[in-house]
């Protein structure tokens, strides 16, 4: 399902995404309604069936605002998570590169000059193919800075606290890099989305049932429901994906980590 909506926001941009969710259900709920209308006639009714279908109505309906709103504030609270550790990834790199700096020792600079290197190859090599598991180039330099560690022969004091310190560092920038892969990876499980595009062709076919026999103040209600519904859906797809497409995760953190450390 994930590979389905990653071609989505590949070939149509992100507004196309939000509306086209709305357009097809209420397409699916016209065709529905007419062939409803041919078959379903006001003599062969009973009297609650309508009832019936009202009550229905309703129910699915709040049920949908209920689940989907849920999972919209899931989705936005896990997008917010997803930037601060960006940020704490991006703060983590200024650190370590500020510890190698105090330490001013050759092989110091030797990882200040690899720390550099990874921090751009993340931005350049590892963000646009985040979504497949990130970049083996990526992967060799973030290898490479931490061979580094053992060119390391503190002597003095300060020397072997700095040290302890760069290490530390390390291990968090490592650390941060495992998250961001991790998160990149994740998202709502395939079953939600099966069910949930269930459920929402199950909204059309109770609300076209409606409308096999409806006023124009209840086509329109029913088609402004269906229509807010949709776009919801569509809203959780998008934040669902937020290292993809126009609503997504910046990078600008490391960016503004790699610009730091040049004019150091």
């Amino acid at each position: 399902m994930y590979d389905f909506h990653l071609k989505l926001f590949e070939i149509m941009p992100e507004w196309v995404v939000l509306w086209i969710y709305p357009l097809v259900t209420l397409s699916v709920m016209a065709v529905l309604s007419i062939i409803f209308r041919k078959f379903i006639t006001t003599e062969s009714l009973y009297d609650n069936d309508t009832d019936v279908v009202d009550t229905a109505t309703q129910n699915t309906l709040s049920a949908a605002y209920v689940i989907l709103g849920f999972t919209l504030v899931l989705v936005m609270g896990s997008a917010d998570t997803y930037e601060t550790n960006v940020m704490n990834e991006g703060t983590n790199i200024e650190s370590l590169d500020r510890m190698l700096t105090l330490d001013g020792s050759a092989q110091a600079v030797v990882m200040r000059k690899d720390l550099i290197q990874y921090s751009n190859s993340i931005v350049q090599d590892e963000w646009p193919k985040l979504r497949g598991g990130g970049s083996p180039t990526t992967e060799k330099l973030m290898q490479k800075l931490s061979k580094n560690l053992l060119l390391f022969k503190p002597e003095t004091e300060q020397q072997k606290a700095l040290y302890t310190e760069i290490v530390r560092k390390t291990d968090q920038v490592i650390l941060s890099r495992e998250i961001r892969l991790l998160n990149a990876s994740g998202g709502l499980p395939t079953l939600f989305w099966t069910i949930s595009y269930l459920y929402l062709f199950g909204v059309a076919i109770i609300c076209a049932l409606r409308l096999s026999h409806a006023t124009p103040m209840r086509f329109v209600a029913l088609s402004t429901q269906v229509t807010m519904l949709s776009l919801i859906f569509s809203a959780v797809m998008i934040i669902d994906h937020p290292y993809t497409g126009q609503t997504k995760v910046s990078a600008a953190p490391i960016i503004q980590a790699i610009e730091s450390m040049k004019n150091l």
